[in-house]
């Protein structure tokens, strides 16, 4: 059996694809797969990624039309072989040795759900990102940042949970990672940055200067994730870290998502409510209250200031 199954999607990423494959190609851990998914790709993507798989048995793509990041997971998860998965983005790279690293932790400690921490990476600099919130690995693993990356999940695990990503929708990922954390029967926390996230791509679905209506799917999102939790009670009683979610996740980033935009400021007030319907005492949450200062003050910002102050106080910001 295939240690790793590394899926990439790829959607116009000529730029990123040498860096990011050079690295897991020269992993200690050679016993890997890397399924690449070109995503309607309009520029040199499948020609280079064609160029690494005549080049590496452990390569195979996928070309597809443009069908978006969550369907291009779905497609390259139903084909992998690899006794673990690992999802990484292909403006993103790893450290050296990472899948060595994380396959090891996972089979040394029996582990189904392996997670690390990671740097945030801008033009010039690098910053670690703790995954460290608490001691309880379980809860921790709930509350670690919300990505499919930087985690190493077993195939055991995703066939019991029928993991899948939600199609068509962007938010994809806090939809179904801290669900799968919950669900997981052993996680383990590798206290060490492997993954660095690439904040330097001005190309990304949430850093873009038009107001997109895909926005808008953190709705449905926010219902799923509710849905999911209310009628499992393995995860019913991860209600502190399911509250915190949505008051992390779902409430404050997308409510200063929203208010970039004079087009998401009718959303604001939408937000709010459906996440206060869900979690009345949400600014009480024990982990909120533990937030440095200027959080705190945020969240009532978000909580409480009507939308166009926001929506100004974000102009004279930026």
């Amino acid at each position: 059996m295939i240690d790793v199954s590394v899926i990439i999607p790829c959607y116009n990423a000529e730029d990123y694809i040498d860096k990011c494959l050079n690295i897991i190609l020269s992993d200690k851990l050679k016993n890997i797969e890397v399924i690449l998914i070109n995503d309607g790709s309009k520029d040199n993507t499948i020609n280079k990624l064609n160029k690494y798989k005549k080049e590496y048995k452990q390569i195979k793509i996928i070309d597809q039309e443009n069908a978006g990041q969550a369907i291009a997971r779905n497609r390259a998860l139903s084909k992998a072989k690899g006794k673990y998965i690992m999802f990484v983005d292909i403006d993103d790279f790893l450290e050296k040795d990472a899948l060595y690293k994380m396959f090891t932790a996972a089979e040394k400690n029996k582990s189904d759900y392996v997670y690390c921490d990671f740097y945030k990476h801008y033009e010039k600099s690098d910053e670690v990102f703790r995954n460290n919130k608490i001691q309880d690995t379980k809860k921790n693993a709930i509350l670690a940042n919300y990505a499919p990356w930087g985690k190493l999940i077993s195939r055991e695990l995703i066939k019991e949970i029928d993991f899948k990503f939600l199609e068509g929708k962007i938010f994809e990922d806090i939809a179904v990672m801290p669900l799968t954390a919950a669900k997981s029967k052993k996680p383990y926390y590798l206290a060490e940055p492997l993954y660095y996230y690439n904040l330097a791509n001005v190309n990304s679905t949430i850093r873009t200067p038009k107001y997109k209506k895909k926005y808008e799917d953190i709705f449905e999102v926010s219902d799923y994730i509710y849905e999911q939790f209310v009628h499992d009670n393995n995860i019913f009683k991860y209600k502190d870290e399911f509250e915190y979610i949505f008051l992390n996740g779902i409430l404050r980033c997308n409510v200063l998502l929203f208010s970039k935009y004079k087009e998401g400021l009718i959303n604001i007030g939408k937000l709010r409510k459906n996440v206060l319907k869900k979690f009345p005492n949400i600014q009480n949450n024990k982990y909120a209250k533990e937030e440095n200062v200027k959080t705190r003050f945020i969240t009532q910002l978000t909580l409480h200031l009507p939308p166009k102050l926001l929506y100004m106080i974000k102009k004279i910001v930026n």
